[in-house]
């Protein structure tokens, strides 16, 4: 990708007039959000998307202004294109009392005492396409973003395809909820169209479609996730399987294993309800949708 005629000015922005972006694929929410709503669900980072406290740790003990924000302009206000964490920890910090419910979040973390005065800052400011290149160049090459987010990136920002890998997060909440599954491998080497129609699911019409039903599919879908993070599927020797054993026969074996399990603790082997370890989102296909 090159950019023939970025367009990029350093000027400086009130803290007051830059709005968060809502579309960050870092944890996109859509229009009609305020920048509290942001802050809110980024101080409380359920996901694990965020990393405040890092951040913090990461600056010590003063704010560094070398690293610009990249800003677009919209109406008078300024869209913070990159640069979100450190805007949300700003403006949270400034005046956490804005957030009762978790004001006190970040305490037992050093604070430099300079974040607390700004009230303006230096910012990049760019036209649309060219913030867009510059996200592209800073996190989308680098590790700084799961897969996931590169390819949420790529399809809304970039105008490429949905990726599988897209739509089976889409559809089962896995590769969000679960960090480990959120490699590059998993995208390749193992949610590949082959591995999936193998054990029982398919990509057809941008959706998610499978053999069994729901029940079913979320013990195999629950095998294959814990297998990834348990590290018996892994980069090394291909997938890490012994010779001959595919993905296919790999998860027949935990699928049976399990099933046991489950039998035993719950007196029904489709029971998941204590199968907390790894996060088993609602299954968006149904049974009018198996079509493999």
């Amino acid at each position: 990708m090159i950019l023939e005629n970025p367009v990029q000015n350093i000027e400086t922005i009130k803290l007051d007039d830059l709005i968060l972006w809502s579309e960050n694929p870092r944890e996109p929410i859509g229009e009609g959000y305020s920048n509290d709503d942001i802050i809110e669900m980024a101080v409380i980072d359920e996901n694990k998307k965020w990393r405040l406290k890092k951040l913090l740790t990461d600056m010590g003990s003063f704010y560094y202004e070398s690293d610009l924000p990249t800003v677009v302009e919209r109406d008078g206000k300024y869209i913070v294109y990159d640069g979100n964490r450190r805007i949300v920890l700003i403006k949270f910090l400034k005046n956490p009392a804005a957030f009762p419910d978790i004001h006190n979040i970040l305490e037992e973390h050093e604070i430099p005492e300079d974040i607390k005065n700004i009230s303006e800052l230096p910012c990049n400011v760019c036209n649309k396409e060219t913030a867009l290149y510059i996200v592209c160049k800073k996190h989308v090459g680098t590790a700084s973003w799961g897969a996931v987010e590169r390819d949420i990136f790529n399809y809304k920002h970039m105008g490429e395809e949905e990726s599988d890998f897209l739509i089976f997060d889409e559809a089962t909440g896995l590769i969000d909820k679960n960090k480990k599954l959120n490699q590059g491998f998993v995208k390749t080497e193992v949610l590949t169209e082959a591995n999936m129609n193998a054990i029982g699911f398919s990509f057809k019409g941008k959706k998610l479609q499978s053999v069994y039903d729901n029940e079913y599919a979320k013990i195999v879908l629950h095998c294959l996730a814990t297998a990834i993070k348990e590290t018996k599927i892994t980069t090394r020797e291909r997938l890490d399987f012994k010779k001959g054993e595919t993905l296919k026969t790999r998860l027949e074996k935990e699928v049976s294993r399990l099933k046991g399990q489950l039998k035993t603790l719950n007196g029904n082997e489709n029971d998941l309800s204590e199968c907390e370890d790894v996060y088993i989102g609602k299954i968006t296909f149904t049974l009018e949708d198996l079509q493999i």
